[in-house]
């Protein structure tokens, strides 16, 4: 049996930032629920919440309670 090749994601914070900014102007000051769910898809919960949450973000959506960083 062959070895599937790794598969590597780098998240780019600064595209973060430039996608929350337009979601923001958006949706016209209404709040924002980012689904930070399944480990945020591998890309590791707590990093990616704990970058929104210093940009303001203080409510997240998660699939299960066990999920909540």
């Amino acid at each position: 049996m062959s070895r599937l090749p790794l598969t590597r994601v780098y998240i780019s914070l600064k595209n973060l930032d430039h996608n929350l900014k337009l979601l923001r102007e958006l949706s016209g000051g209404r709040p924002l629920w980012p689904a930070i769910k399944a480990d945020a898809y591998g890309h590791g919960a707590l990093i990616i919440a704990g970058h929104l949450l210093a940009r303001g973000v203080s409510t997240f959506g998660v699939a299960q309670v066990q999920e909540a960083p």
